[in-house]
């Protein structure tokens, strides 16, 4: 077999399992159009008010913990039914004092050895010491934020309303963005939150699939912490959603509870951030695909051990098919599908030109690829495009920004995924992500949403 022979299975082999991956997950296209087209599940009224404990993990946040401390106070749900607990986690500023003056329960963990610097094992000092002096199944309800988010005033109580289901284990909210039309690279960070919730979370809680749970804007029964926090790896919130729904517990999206976040504005802080999810998500690949596995063929009812008494739950074909699912969705959310596309789309094309330079008698085709490319962009494009039309009235940003930012959303989409390969092969401290928006939740409703800039004289009545 001649080396041109060798290089031209290696590129049918490659856009096989292109191929083959695409068919395991076209059914996000689905997805899509159910997000595109058809509203967010409600929730009905509940006369039932829990109590609730908010986790709030800062490590140097003396510039925005307050703010978002305040926007928990102005809830409409009930005060003496909210407890905020902050965990100053190592910090070198006035996050501590700050966030007491507030009205917040402060905890100070200082000078954690290196390895321990993560914000899972922050919450987990977080949840130890509420568990000592409060007592953990004191509360019904955790809920978690990170120091830079801000709350709508209805936002626990429309949360509140799905967690009166007992059904139900865990929620997400609906996350809105802060700094959209600030920089490009917050506007390409915040499109792709605004992509996820009309091509994922809306639609796979219309189909009572269970999303994985957030880092932030979430809400877990206080079951799960009994033993502290002991999810730790750097993308904590997808460790935890294995654990959840490999034991077949399920989770909601509440879209009328909403929060907002505030996004990296240069490019080595979200590279940063990105570096830090992709090096976390193929560590759990390599350590929890055998259990996903096993869930996704054998119920966590059918394995686990009962207490003396206890019966198993009545056996539900819609449910069972609904909690099985939500395992096939988890799997391929941690499935490191870049290295493949990193082989077929740099790789591959450059060992093609090495090729052609060498050997004479070569033919480089880098067709292929290019098509790849083309293709690539064009999915995103008209997902980011797809986006904005959804989710418009929600978005705050200048329709002229917007319209030069677009283009470019896929490009810096492509470059992000690449780049961020790096983080498999080279150790990554969990470092920070600098907040410095210290707006108050007023401050966001007092800016016009894109709809109001395109639509103003139908938003003013004018």
């Amino acid at each position: 077999m001649t080396f041109a022979n060798i290089m031209n299975s290696v590129g049918n082999f490659l856009e096989s399992a292109i191929w083959i991956i695409g068919i395991l997950v076209v059914y996000q296209i689905g997805f899509r159009f159910l997000g595109f087209l058809f509203k967010a599940k409600r929730y009905k009224p509940t006369e039932k008010q829990f109590k609730y404990a908010v986790m709030i993990a800062a490590r140097n946040e003396d510039k925005v913990i307050a703010q978002l401390v305040a926007s928990i106070k102005k809830q409409n749900y009930p005060a003496d039914l909210i407890t905020i607990f902050v965990v100053a986690d190592n910090c070198t500023d006035n996050t501590a004092d700050v966030a007491r003056e507030a009205g917040a329960v402060v905890y100070e963990r200082v000078n954690p050895p290196p390895k321990l610097r993560k914000k899972g094992c922050a919450l987990d000092f977080l949840v130890r010491n509420i568990e000592k002096d409060y007592g953990v199944a004191n509360f019904d309800g955790f809920f978690i934020f990170d120091a830079d988010n801000l709350l709508s005033p209805s936002y626990i109580t429309e949360m509140n309303k799905a967690f009166a289901n007992p059904a139900f284990d865990f929620w997400n909210s609906y996350i809105n963005v802060k700094n959209f039309g600030t920089s490009f690279i917050s506007s390409f960070s915040s499109i792709t939150l605004y992509a996820d919730t009309f091509g994922s979370m809306r639609p796979m809680s219309l189909l009572g699939l269970s999303k994985r749970k957030r880092g932030t804007g979430c809400l877990v029964r206080s079951h799960f912490l009994n033993n502290g926090y002991p999810w730790q790896n750097m993308c904590e919130d997808k460790q935890f959603t294995i654990s959840a729904v490999s034991r077949g517990y399920r989770s909601q999206y509440v879209e009328a509870a909403e929060f907002f976040d505030e996004q990296p504005q240069n490019f080595r802080v979200i590279m940063r951030q990105r570096m830090r999810w992709a090096k976390g998500n193929f560590l759990l690949f390599c350590r929890c695909v055998p259990r996903l596995l096993v869930a996704l063929v054998l119920p966590y009812d059918f394995r686990r051990k009962r207490k003396s008494g206890e019966k198993r739950a009545k056996f539900n074909p819609i449910t069972e098919i609904q909690k099985r699912l939500s395992v096939y969705e988890t799997l391929f959310s941690i499935v490191p599908t870049s290295i493949l596309t990193f082989i077929y789309g740099i790789a591959f094309p450059v060992a093609e030109i090495i090729c052609g330079l060498c050997i004479p008698a070569y033919t480089v085709n880098l067709m292929p690829t290019l098509l790849y490319y083309i293709g690539v962009y064009a999915m995103l494009l008209l997902s980011f495009f797809l986006t904005v039309v959804r989710e418009h009235k929600k978005m705050r940003i200048n329709p002229w920004k917007l319209l030069l930012f677009l283009p470019f959303w896929p490009l810096i989409s492509i470059t992000v995924e690449y780049a961020s390969l790096w983080a498999i092969i080279t150790p990554l401290p969990w470092r920070p992500i600098p907040h410095y928006e210290n707006k108050e939740i007023e401050n966001i409703y007092d800016e016009k949403t894109l709809a109001e800039r395109l639509y103003q004289k139908q938003s003013t009545g004018v």
